[in-house]
């Protein structure tokens, strides 16, 4: 395992070598904050960066919810969750499909009204 510094003299040797895309797509499941970290940017110098490459929203908090409903769905498939995270790094703007999205939203109401 490498360390946090490590991982980001790795992450820049390969930038120039790389595509960009395929770079930030690797932190997609973090917070934004934690990847610019990362990186070694600033929020603002890391989010310009990614609307270069055509990353207009993050997708942590869409791939996070869908990976936590794999875990506790017993109604989807856990093929077809992993082929909408596959299909989000892909395009970030990915419309997920209306049968997962109302489980997604059942899912985030039913841990809402527990915690209450």
């Amino acid at each position: 395992m490498l360390s946090e510094r490590e991982w980001i003299v790795y992450l820049k040797k390969f930038v120039l070598e790389c595509d960009e895309y395929d770079i930030l797509s690797t932190c997609f499941d973090m917070p934004i904050r934690q990847a610019a970290q990362l990186f070694d940017l600033s929020l603002s110098c890391f989010k310009k960066r990614c609307r270069k490459c055509g990353i207009k929203k993050w997708p942590a908090r869409q791939i996070n919810c869908l990976m936590k409903l794999k875990k506790t769905s017993l109604h989807v498939k856990e093929t077809e969750i992993d082929e909408c995270i596959q299909n989000i790094i892909i395009d970030t703007e990915y419309k997920i499909p209306n049968h997962i999205e109302k489980l997604r939203q059942q899912s985030y109401k039913e841990n809402k009204t527990t915690i209450i």
